[in-house]
């Protein structure tokens, strides 16, 4: 299994796919450590001592608990209370990073097809010989292969374009103002 998940694949079934990998390895390590630990007959003998005294816990679940904790040793008791609640604070903040990385690439996803659907309207408008341009006004829609020269558009404003075809909005008092093609409109050349 690849460490980073495929762009279309789910990452909820990533994480959940790798978590269960993750167990698999876990609970043989845990479960050969169980066996040994049940092996011992001085576990055997404490497990005896157990049910003599009313304790409800299976012989495997016994070994398990005296594995972690050292023979029951108070110290490692409180030890292995305090990994245990760390660990399930781990998970929790593991599951909440999860879902804040599931709502970003949604986040994403919209993002991305939101630009797409800019594009493909900039294309369709550059297929068109239309171009936007930013003017004091807002933006406008003008063909973008005129020859350098000086144009008037359908409500009187007055262009000019330069050699360079550099665009500009002429105004009332004659003063040139540049007029920026919006770059995701940009021609096709």
């Amino acid at each position: 299994m690849s460490f980073f998940p495929s762009p279309d694949m789910d990452i909820t079934a990533y994480y959940n796919q790798m978590a269960a990998e993750q167990n698999a390895q876990m609970e043989q390590g845990c479960n050969a450590i169980v066996q040994q630990t049940m092996a011992n007959p001085q576990v055997q003998q404490a497990y005896n001592v157990h049910q003599m005294q009313g304790g409800q816990l299976s012989f495997a679940q016994f070994a398990y608990q005296w594995a972690a904790t050292r023979g029951f040793d108070p110290g490692a008791v409180l030890d292995y209370q305090r990994n245990e609640q760390r660990n399930q604070y781990n998970e929790k903040i593991a599951h909440e990073n999860l879902r804040v990385a599931e709502n970003n690439r949604g986040a994403a996803i919209n993002q991305m097809n939101t630009h797409y659907a800019n594009n493909q309207q900039a294309a369709g408008q550059n297929l068109m010989g239309q171009a936007t341009y930013a003017t004091p006004w807002g933006a406008q829609s003008l063909p973008y292969n005129w020859e350098p020269g000086y144009y008037q558009g359908p409500q009187g404003e007055r262009y000019y374009v330069d050699p360079q075809r550099n665009y500009f909005f002429i105004d009332q008092w004659g003063q040139y103002h540049p007029m920026p093609q919006r770059p995701a409109n940009l021609p096709f050349h």
